[in-house]
């Protein structure tokens, strides 16, 4: 498969730039559905997952599909749902992305013998990154409620939590 190839080729990557192994997301889209991946190695094994969660509703199992523009309403509630998830997906990299500067900094202050400068602001960025993400995700189940002014409202709490790091 050419998707697992290209993320293990990003992986092999990046394993010479970090002692931690991040993992690489990847998106596929095939002009009427958008596919999910995400790929990790631990150590000498790997795990390569494709973006389905138990109980999706059938219509996702297979991506989340995107109608043709004929009927902008569906179109827009569609894209919508697609450029949340790349949001999602983006934050949590970008969170991951933290874990592993923040990580790399303890060791250099274990090393050191005494806490690096930057370890407080890997820290306080990583407190951020996660409360923006709950933030935007409780913004979501808000929507989904009906509840539209409590949704822009938090979602809002969290683009300023990301802002703001």
């Amino acid at each position: 498969m050419l998707v697992f190839t290209n993320l293990t080729a990003c992986s092999w990557k990046n394993s010479h730039k970090s002692p931690s192994l991040v993992p690489v997301f990847g998106v596929l889209c095939d002009g009427t559905t958008f596919e999910f991946f995400k790929f990790q190695e631990h150590g000498n094994s790997y795990t390569f997952s494709r973006g389905c969660i138990p109980g999706d509703p059938e219509l996702f199992r297979r991506g989340l599909p995107i109608s043709t523009p004929s009927n902008p309403t569906v179109f827009l509630k569609e894209l919508r749902i697609v450029c949340e998830t790349l949001f999602d997906i983006m934050l949590q990299a970008y969170i991951l992305s933290l874990e592993a500067f923040r990580n790399r900094s303890v060791e250099s202050s274990k090393k050191l013998k005494a806490p690096r400068k930057s370890l407080v602001k890997w820290e306080g960025a990583l407190v951020l990154a996660h409360s923006a993400s709950g933030k935007c995700r409780r913004a979501e189940e808000s929507r989904i409620n009906g509840q539209i002014n409590e949704a822009n409202s938090i979602s809002q709490e969290g683009i300023q939590d990301l802002a703001s790091r």
